[in-house]
């Protein structure tokens, strides 16, 4: 453990908290790389942040619960709510505080009546993921609902790897021994990273996956 570790330790702060913050460089890295080098639907940087930041504390399989719970519901209820509805493009927000409210009562029935859901706390961080949550399904919606829902569970898969893969990374024992031991390192390394990680402008990995075909008949330009 660094010095600077041990004295911002002495001075109150508990080694969890210090880990979760120092950690969100990492995260931040994370992100990056799966949005320039994969090319992964992210919604952002901040919507992952919260959503794994939250899953350190909900729980790895009562945050996965919560997460597919969420993102059925809405795009439930956003689909039968157009077609009970005559709402223009004009009323989205009339329609999409409707959406919230009958999720919210959803939400109800379910910690009351679904065995997956009986067991998970409903307390206020319980509360904060679903909130987050319901504000990442529904970007996601209004990007992907047009293509139909088998379009749909493609980005909310991605976006719920990524969120496994970083908490796993954070709550990895040898990750945390090296924040104690080198919390400026970290910080340095992580934005040195991110700066390279955003210099980026090649094919993403998803993009080759896709066009493979295309680039494979691609003729590349005769030297002269």
């Amino acid at each position: 453990m660094s010095s600077i570790t041990q004295y911002i330790l002495n001075r109150g702060i508990s080694e969890d908290i210090f880990i979760l913050i120092l950690a969100i460089p990492i995260i931040f890295v994370v992100i990056t790389f799966a949005r320039r080098i994969i090319g992964s639907i992210t919604l952002g940087i901040y919507t992952p942040l919260f959503l794994i930041l939250l899953l350190t504390v909900v729980g790895i399989k009562d945050g996965i619960i919560l997460f597919i719970f969420v993102f059925i519901s809405m795009f439930v209820v956003r689909y039968f709510l157009k077609k009970i509805t005559s709402l223009t493009m004009t009323d989205m927000r009339v329609l999409d505080a409707i959406m919230f409210c009958v999720l919210a009562i959803i939400i109800i029935l379910g910690f009351l009546y679904i065995p997956l859901l009986r067991d998970i706390p409903l307390n206020t961080v319980t509360l904060l993921f679903l909130l987050v949550m319901s504000s990442c399904s529904q970007d996601l919606i209004m990007m992907w609902e047009p293509r139909g829902f088998k379009r749909f569970v493609s980005p909310v898969m991605e976006i719920l790897a990524l969120v496994i893969v970083s908490y796993f990374l954070i709550n990895w024992t040898w990750i945390q021994n090296i924040i104690l031991k080198y919390p400026l390192v970290i910080i340095i390394v992580s934005v040195f990273v991110i700066a390279l990680l955003s210099r980026w402008r090649k094919l993403k990995i998803k993009e080759y996956i896709r066009f493979r075909e295309v680039i494979k008949h691609v003729e590349l330009p005769e030297k002269k």
